[in-house]
């Protein structure tokens, strides 16, 4: 297998390993992961609910699964 450096900023760096499934996956499986899920192409829509979905969470407009269970009257 050919190894080739890539420059990237610390920005890109720290989203990469934040969506690594387990410490060790390398950042090759995890850019083939991503690559993958986009090869099944998204429509449009799908995006723009991702897209607003991550807004929600940077803002903090998220509730926990507690929340929503009491909200329901589901407690366990």
């Amino acid at each position: 297998m050919s190894m080739t450096m890539i420059k990237r900023r610390k920005e890109t760096a720290q989203r990469l390993k934040s969506i690594k499934e387990y410490e060790s996956q390398t950042y090759d499986e995890v850019i083939n992961r991503v690559i993958s899920i986009k090869s099944e192409e998204l429509s449009k829509e799908d995006l723009l609910n991702i897209e607003a979905g991550l807004r929600d969470i940077k803002k903090g407009r998220v509730y926990s699964s507690k929340d929503v269970s009491k909200r329901l009257g589901i407690e366990p």
